[in-house]
């Protein structure tokens, strides 16, 4: 945890939920009244291995809450989940360091964030296009939806149209990674999928007669 020199911390916290777990009201008092924890997760709707953002002062920001349970987010493949969970509370605390919280964050922070990630680290340590852009989207699926439910003035992440060899356009972020290796993917045409299936699979040779021996003959 980075901490100022006040002693005071200046990065969000995450945590995610779990079952089964004894709640440690013997050791905290406070808890005495939270033995039920597990149910009451579950009457809220709230899975296990659910993440909690925490800020700097110990608050659990209502809205962030909601978008965590109640939005696209919520319906993420388990991994990307907890990548962009990461993410937020990485970005988060940048923009605390700079005296923002996370819902007032504009452009001119996307572009501090983004060359700091990717130039102003330590030699070495910066990420490439792929994870940038995993940490794009991040970022565009929770200010798009703030946005939309005006929890935020304007996303900070800036989209242009382009269009698509059928005509038709999509949205794409402004800073975008140029650098992205695509997956190296192969094709077969069909004649060498006959060949691979004849050959590979059936045991035919190449006058297309099978080539198997019958167990216990000698080829």
């Amino acid at each position: 945890m980075c901490l100022d020199a006040d002693g005071e911390s200046r990065e969000w916290s995450l945590y995610w939920t779990a079952r089964g777990r004894p709640v440690p009201h013997r050791l905290v008092p406070a808890l005495a009244g939270w033995a039920d924890l597990d149910g009451r997760e579950a009457a809220a709707g709230i899975q296990a291995r659910h993440p909690i953002l925490i800020d700097p002062e110990f608050r659990v920001d209502p809205v962030l809450a909601g978008f965590l349970a109640r939005s696209r987010f919520a319906w993420l493949a388990d991994g990307t989940r907890e990548a962009y969970a990461k993410d937020y509370r990485l970005f988060f605390s940048f923009l605390w360091q700079r005296g923002k919280y996370w819902h007032e964050a504009d452009p001119d922070n996307l572009l501090d964030w983004e060359s700091w990630r990717r130039r102003g680290q330590q030699p070495g340590r910066g990420i490439g296009g792929s994870k940038w852009q995993r940490e794009l989207a991040a970022l565009r699926l929770l200010y798009d939806w703030a946005e939309k439910k005006e929890h935020a003035v304007r996303s900070p992440v800036l989209v242009h149209a382009v269009r698509l060899r059928d005509g038709s356009t999509v949205m794409a972020a402004d800073q975008a990674s140029r650098d992205v290796r695509s997956a190296d993917v192969k094709w077969v045409t069909p004649r060498t999928y006959r060949l691979w299936r004849d050959t590979g699979l059936l045991g035919y040779g190449a006058t297309s007669h099978t080539r198997r021996t019958r167990p216990g003959t000698s080829a």
